[in-house]
């Protein structure tokens, strides 16, 4: 007699998995134990971007009383501040295990809004451009720390079916900021919005705990060495990013597409003041950037929601590289036929949303397959460093083509049209690069 074999129903299979990661099953391959610490984590990101896009909103017509160009500048000399900034986490990250990072972060950046709030009181005239410095290093750090956390929770294959899910709250967190920060802006108190989001970064860090705290006691994929303080290392990481071909590579690859997306945010920038005849500058800056966030974030939303975790599972990370910079060559091109608002508009909106989505999430993950000490400094050096370097070459650019050549819009786009050819060579080195390493890591566990 043939022995029986019982094969489990579709009703056992989801029952196996988990309420929590069954009824997460149309967005992503949530597996038993997974389904509460990437809710959490998707809530982190969730209060961290809200809270972000509460200061970018106000940060707008803060900067743009100096002119679109200043601007750009403006974003150059993030890199220069983010120097220290390394040094501090680095000597830091040597010292405290991976939460007390988390926290002492917090409670600079906690602090320091309330510092801001009280110049945009008093009137300073300096408090534009230093919180316009503030708020891109800010969100490179803790938007950087928070994917090195989860890098450190989940392993390679984790990382891929979960991390498009975990960046839904993320591109929640930017579609409802604005939205928030449209309703509540105040031009007789443009600063008002800092205080709210100093508390959604404290209470971001109070689900930091919870998650830290779950990881003891679920199974995850990385998090085995993850009480222990990093090893001390020269250069606060650049010295790997320097000696190792494929952060290289990354960090190449952030600095020129940032790059591009900078140029892009002038030519912009350029045409809502153009576009501005007469009215109140800061409050119609404001309503404007706070309709443009709303569109991006949304489609990001959507992007993120329904197609991200299947780009990455049908396509790989190595191939993922490539929609990005194919949907920024599409938009300038689209730029390159018309400079009017609406046109200009819509391009950035599309650019934008695949940056917050796709590439996003396509960059974290190429940290799977990375020691964990990269996962923290070197990873920390290229998305906030490298991609600050992105804005001192985009205001190098700006400066040489419009004092020297008089540059336009329309040479802006053609100049970003060649650099997104060098984006697509490196997105090709970056991506035959971590399928040697994923190779050798499956080799390795076999």
């Amino acid at each position: 007699m043939r022995a029986r074999v019982d094969v489990p129903t579709p009703e056992g299979v989801e029952a196996a998995r988990g309420p929590i990661a069954s009824s997460l099953r149309p967005f992503a391959d949530v597996k038993r134990g997974e389904g509460g610490t990437t809710l959490l984590l998707a809530l982190n990101i969730f209060l961290l971007l809200f809270a972000y896009y509460l200061l970018k909103v106000t940060r707008e017509p803060l900067i743009l009383r100096h002119g679109a160009d200043f601007k750009t500048y403006a974003s150059s000399f993030q890199a220069i501040t983010l120097m220290p900034a390394l040094i501090g986490f680095a000597w830091a990250s040597q010292h405290v295990p991976r939460v007390k990072l988390i926290g002492l972060s917090t409670m600079v950046i906690s602090s320091m809004l309330l510092v801001f709030y009280w110049l945009v009181r008093v009137d300073s005239p300096w408090a534009g451009p230093a919180f316009f410095v503030f708020v891109g290093v800010m969100n490179a750090f803790v938007v950087s720390q928070f994917w090195a956390f989860a890098n450190d929770l989940f392993n390679e294959e984790q990382g891929i079916r979960l991390f498009g899910l975990i960046g839904v709250g993320s591109s929640l967190g930017a579609l409802l900021g604005p939205l928030a920060a449209k309703q509540l802006f105040n031009e007789a108190d443009p600063g008002f919005l800092m205080l709210p989001a100093a508390f959604l970064i404290v209470l971001a860090f109070v689900v930091t705990l919870l998650v830290h705290k779950r990881s003891k006691v679920v199974h995850l994929g990385a998090g085995r060495s993850a009480e222990e303080p990093l090893a001390k290392e020269r250069f606060f990481g650049l010295g790997k990013i320097l000696s190792n071909g494929y952060f290289g590579a990354i960090a190449l690859l952030v600095l020129v597409y940032n790059t591009v997306n900078t140029l892009g945010e002038n030519i912009k920038d350029r045409t809502i003041l153009a576009a501005n005849h007469g009215g109140h500058q800061d409050a119609y800056v404001a309503e404007f950037s706070s309709n443009f966030f709303l569109y991006v974030n949304g489609l990001a939303l959507i992007l993120q929601l329904f197609f991200v975790s299947r780009f990455l599972r049908v396509l790989k990370v190595h191939r993922a590289l490539y929609v990005m910079p194919l949907i920024s060559l599409i938009s300038y091109s689209s730029m390159g036929l018309s400079v009017v608002l609406p046109v200009i508009l819509w391009a950035k909106v599309a650019e934008n949303a695949a940056d917050y989505s796709i590439q996003t999430t396509t960059r974290q993950a190429l940290f799977l397959v990375a020691p964990r000490e990269a996962k923290y400094k070197v990873k920390t050096a290229i998305d906030t460093f490298f991609m600050r370097l992105g804005d001192v070459f985009a205001g190098a650019l700006l400066f040489v083509a419009t004092t020297f050549f008089d540059f336009g819009r329309t040479s802006l786009v053609v100049t970003n049209l060649a650099l997104i050819g060098v984006w697509l060579l490196l997105a090709r080195r970056v991506g035959n690069t971590y399928k040697t390493l994923q190779h050798q890591e499956t080799g390795a566990a076999t």
